[in-house]
């Protein structure tokens, strides 16, 4: 395995007290070299993963999220926000919840930068956010989970190869993602005053180009949790936070606002039934949100970020999630709807997006890891797997013992 040496102070330690495992050896956090004058805050990743199953902690899952999705979206804000301030809103830092990473996200053309952890993603195109950005801008990400997704997450990755048979999550999984961009308030002035970190991204769009210390400001924050309550359609709901300039609060992150919260794809409605007067019966969206964000919805008004993929949703993307990856996570802009309807099924945590693939239970994150194991020839452990998705059934078997050296 190829693998390019890193400064001691950037390797995890390999923590065993309280029942947890982390290999770091087989798991650098990141290859970016930042300037030896540097002095700020370097990327602390955490793969202290639970070796036995946590309680559950899903405070959300008390509200029906059919009858009460704005309860429900304020439960998960709630619960990400616990403790985030008094950590600097680093979540690898909170005291509150245990926030954790996944590995494999060190190479490849994601590899996260060394300041934050931040993975490159798909360029915001000229004129994509607003009328005044006439250049593209970069868009940098920071996914993490909870202590749920943590324990099988261990567990998949366990011998040092990723073993797909646990790549369905529990009940009570929450992943949770800051998205960045570049941009000045010329560019972009409804990010004016928004939460800015200072990370190690490229100088110019210029992918292969040098990197340099750059502010980038925090435009949107997703949060996607796996709830039964919603098992007779994906088993998963989103929602997704952007920022809102107009909004009193001294504190910048709390200047953010829910566009809509998805538990379903809505299969069947294209925008001509939107069109007819038809309504969407799986997704709620908040009409109360910047304008910037309402602009920028998923097909036929379904939700999606104003960073995201047009003409898709944030379900729907995410089912494609599977290994060998999908032919295509969206489907093509000039296909005729019947064909793009494809791309909005309600997929089962279990259930393959296409024939002769392995589920990864809607998490690209995963996709994105294993793409960076394949590319450096290492093994993919495949198989049946050990989840049910109707019951669900939690394994209770620890990590191997082999494992707590």
């Amino acid at each position: 395995m190829r693998i390019r040496p890193l400064p001691t102070l950037l390797l995890s330690t390999a923590l065993i007290a309280g029942g947890a495992w982390c290999a770091p050896d087989k798991f650098p956090p990141i290859a970016d070299a930042l300037p030896p004058t540097y002095t700020g805050p370097v990327f602390q990743r955490n793969m202290d993963y639970p070796n036995k199953q946590p309680p559950k902690d899903a405070p959300w899952e008390s509200i029906d999220v059919r009858k009460q999705p704005r309860e429900y979206v304020a439960a998960l804000w709630r619960y990400l926000m616990a403790g985030m301030k008094q950590a600097d809103y680093i979540p690898g830092q909170n005291r509150v919840h245990r926030w954790y990473h996944m590995p494999w996200h060190h190479t490849g053309r994601r590899a996260r930068e060394a300041t934050h952890g931040l993975s490159r993603q798909a360029d915001i195109q000229p004129f994509d956010l607003s009328p005044n950005q006439t250049a593209p801008q970069q868009k940098w990400e920071l996914t993490f989970f909870n202590a749920t997704m943590a324990w099988q997450q261990g567990r998949l990755w366990q011998s040092g190869q990723p073993d797909l048979r646990y790549a369905e999550m529990p009940p009570g999984t929450l992943v949770a993602k800051y998205i960045f961009v570049t941009g000045d308030d010329t560019q972009l002035p409804m990010l004016k005053g928004a939460p800015t970190w200072q990370a190690h991204i490229n100088c110019t769009i210029r992918r292969d180009g040098q990197k340099c210390l750059r502010p980038v400001r925090l435009i949107q924050i997703d949060i996607a949790v796996r709830d039964e309550q919603v098992s007779d359609t994906t088993s998963w709901v989103m929602t997704t936070f952007v920022y809102d300039r107009n909004k009193n609060a001294a504190d910048p992150w709390q200047r953010f606002t829910p566009v809509g919260i998805q538990w379903g794809n809505d299969p069947g409605i294209t925008p001509a039934d939107i069109q007819a007067g038809r309504t969407l019966r799986e997704t709620v969206i908040f009409n109360d949100a910047p304008a910037y964000a309402l602009a920028r919805l998923g097909w036929a008004g379904r939700l999606n970020g104003p960073t995201d993929k047009r003409g898709s949703a944030c379900l729907s993307c995410h089912a494609t999630a599977s290994w060998p990856p999908p032919s295509s996570l969206t489907p093509s802009p000039k296909a005729p709807d019947h064909i793009k309807l494809h791309w909005f099924r309600n997929i089962k945590p279990d259930e393959p997006f296409e024939p002769g693939r392995v589920p990864l239970d809607y998490s690209l994150h995963l996709m994105n890891a294993l793409k960076n194991v394949a590319r450096e020839g290492e093994p993919i452990l495949t198989g049946t797997p050990t989840l049910k998705h109707t019951p669900w059934k939690a394994q209770k078997e620890t990590m191997p013992s082999a494992l707590a050296r």
